[in-house]
């Protein structure tokens, strides 16, 4: 399963508020334009909590 655009056009990173970057998300993280923050996405949910996320 793949991220509506529109999703990344309404969420923004909970470490900096940046934009998430679509072209390095996929269906199962999202990758923050910012601070490169790694979220899970869980059954198509992001799972946008400070303490889930990972650094590349």
């Amino acid at each position: 399963m793949t991220m509506e655009p529109e999703l990344f056009a309404i969420l923004a990173c909970p470490l900096c508020r940046a934009p998430f970057d679509q072209s390095a998300s996929g269906a199962d993280t999202m990758v923050c334009s910012g601070c490169a923050a790694s979220f899970p996405v869980v059954e198509g949910i992001p799972v946008l909590l400070p303490d889930r996320a990972t650094r590349a």
